[in-house]
């Protein structure tokens, strides 16, 4: 399950549909030996530094989405980490350049797409 310090994402109306960028360091690789008394070491890559999510806002009306967007506001301006886990481990994040709302609909409900980039710190 999608969470957000350990609140879920649908908490903030906020369905995920994809994310790329997720950090995942390999386990961390031993020495070994190419030449009798030279230590070598295997390389271990690193694929990212960052996660960028994207998504839907769902709200059941005008009122209930001002709230969610709220609540997200004050969340991302807290100070601190954010610890997010999108199924596959927990990370250490923050919003450098906050997050994105648009091309919003009201159709009885309400809905707009979402879309934040977080560094991940650790």
């Amino acid at each position: 399950m999608e969470t957000i310090n350990n609140i879920s994402f649908l908490n903030y109306g906020l369905h995920i549909s994809n994310y790329k960028g997720v950090a995942n360091l390999q386990e961390a690789k031993e020495q070994f030996y190419t030449i009798f008394g030279k230590a070598g070491y295997q390389i271990t890559k690193r694929n990212a530094d960052f996660v960028d999510v994207h998504g839907y806002l769902l709200a059941s009306s005008l009122a209930d989405f001002r709230s969610k967007v709220t609540a997200l506001q004050n969340l991302f301006t807290a100070s601190g980490v954010k610890v997010i886990n999108l199924g596959n481990g927990a990370m250490n994040t923050f919003a450098k350049d906050g997050f994105t709302i648009k091309n919003v609909h009201i159709t009885g409900n309400v809905f707009a797409k979402f879309h934040i980039k977080l560094t991940i710190v650790s």
